[in-house]
C-alpha cells in the first residue's frame, strides 16, 4: 500500500502540477492537458496523503501494541521529534530558501514547503498516544466525528479554513484519516465491524451534507475523502494473500517503500522547481502524456538515488528523520 502511494503522488505531481504552477499565466491548456487534468482527478485523486496518513495511523498502533517503543511519552515523542519535527524544520527551511513560491514566514504556521505534512502528522501522533492512554471512549469518538465533519465542512465549502500556527489546522482535518487506520488494524479480522465502520461514515456524510448544508457531497469526492483508503486497503490485502510469499521476494517494491519519505522529500522539490523554470512548460504544453511520463520517470529514478545516497551520511540522515 505504501508503494503504490509513494508511486501515485510521484505520479500526480509530474503530471498535474505544471497546471497548478502556471495556472494563472496567459498560455492556455490545450485540450491534451485538460485531458490529464480529468483522468488524474479520478485514477489518481488528491487522497494521496490521507492515504499516507492511513497507512500511519495503522502501523502506528501496531507498533504500540506490539512493542515497547511508545510506552514512555518522553521516548515515544522523542522518536516523533527525530523522524518528523527536525526534517520539518531542517530540509523545509532548504526547500524554502532553494524553491521558488516557497517561503520561510510560513514555517511557523506549519506551511512554507511540502514538508507541512510532517509537523502535521507529529501533533496528530501526540493526539493519538494520548487518546490510547486515556482510553475514553467519549474523548476518542469526538475527535474522530469532529475531524470528519471538518472534513465535510471544507469539502462542501468555498472558502478555506484560517490557517492556524504549526500545523494544528492540518492536524485536526487529517485525524479521522489516521483514526481509520487504527480502526482497521484493532478490528482486521472482523468483517462485520470494519463494513459497519464504513456504512456509518457513509451514512454520517449523507445525512450530514442533506440536512445541515443543504447540499449533497459529490458521491466522486465522498470516496476520494474517506472510502478511498480503507477500500484501497482491503483490495491490496486481498491480493497479498492471494500472492502469498512472493510478495516478500519483490525487493524494489520493499526498496521504495524503505525510501518512500525520501522520495516523497525530492521528487516534489525536483518537480516544482522545474515546472517553474517556463520552457519545461512549454515541453508539457507540446506534448502533454509523452513529456509528464518521461519527466515521471526521470523524477522518480532521482529521488530514489538521491534518496540511497542521503541515507549514507550523518547529515542526510538528519535531513531525511532517520536518525
Amino acid at each position: 500500500m505504501r508503494f503504490y502511494a509513494t508511486i501515485s503522488l510521484v505520479v500526480w505531481h509530474c503530471f498535474v502540477c505544471p497546471l497548478t504552477v502556471w495556472s494563472d499565466v496567459s498560455i492556455e491548456p490545450n485540450v491534451a492537458t485538460s485531458l490529464v487534468r480529468s483522468i488524474a482527478k479520478y485514477l489518481i485523486p488528491i487522497a494521496n496523503m490521507p492515504l499516507f496518513t492511513f497507512i500511519a495511523g495503522y502501523v502506528f498502533i501496531h507498533i504500540m501494541q506490539t512493542t515497547d517503543k511508545y510506552d514512555q511519552f518522553k521516548k515515544f515523542a522523542w522518536i516523533k521529534c527525530k523522524r518528523l519535527v527536525i526534517p520539518f524544520l531542517t530540509t523545509g527551511t532548504l526547500v524554502c530558501l532553494t524553491a521558488p513560491q516557497r517561503y520561510l514566514w510560513m514555517i511557523p504556521y506549519g506551511a512554507g514547503s511540502h514538508l507541512w505534512y510532517c509537523i502535521m502528522l507529529f501533533w496528530i501522533c501526540l493526539v493519538a498516544w494520548a487518546v490510547v492512554k486515556l482510553d475514553k471512549w467519549i474523548l476518542t469518538y469526538v475527535l474522530f466525528i469532529g475531524s470528519m465533519a471538518l472534513v465535510l465542512l471544507t469539502n462542501c465549502s468555498a472558502s478555506e479554513l484560517p490557517q492556524l500556527p504549526l500545523g494544528i489546522r492540518n492536524s485536526a482535518f487529517f485525524y479521522c484519516y489516521f483514526y481509520m487506520g487504527m480502526l482497521l488494524y484493532q478490528y482486521r479480522n472482523n468483517r462485520t465491524i470494519i463494513w459497519s465502520v464504513l456504512g456509518t461514515v457513509i451514512l454520517f456524510f449523507i445525512l450530514s451534507a442533506k440536512t445541515i448544508l443543504g447540499t449533497a457531497i459529490p458521491a466522486v469526492q465522498l470516496f476520494h475523502s474517506f472510502l478511498y483508503s480503507p477500500l484501497l486497503f482491503m483490495v491490496l490485502y486481498v491480493i497479498a494473500m492471494m500472492l502469498g510469499e512472493y510478495v516478500k521476494e519483490w525487493t524494489f517494491v520493499q526498496l521504495v517503500c524503505n525510501y518512500s519519505f525520501g522520495i516523497y522529500v525530492f521528487h516534489e522539490w525536483i518537480s516544482w522547481c522545474t515546472y517553474h523554470y517556463e520552457p519545461a512548460y512549454h515541453l508539457y504544453i507540446q506534448a502533454p502524456f509523452l513529456f509528464a511520463s518521461v519527466f515521471t520517470v526521470v523524477v522518480f529514478g532521482l529521488s530514489l538515488l538521491l534518496t540511497h545516497y542521503s541515507l549514507k551520511t550523518n547529515i542526510g540522515k538528519v535531513l531525511l528523520g532517520a536518525i
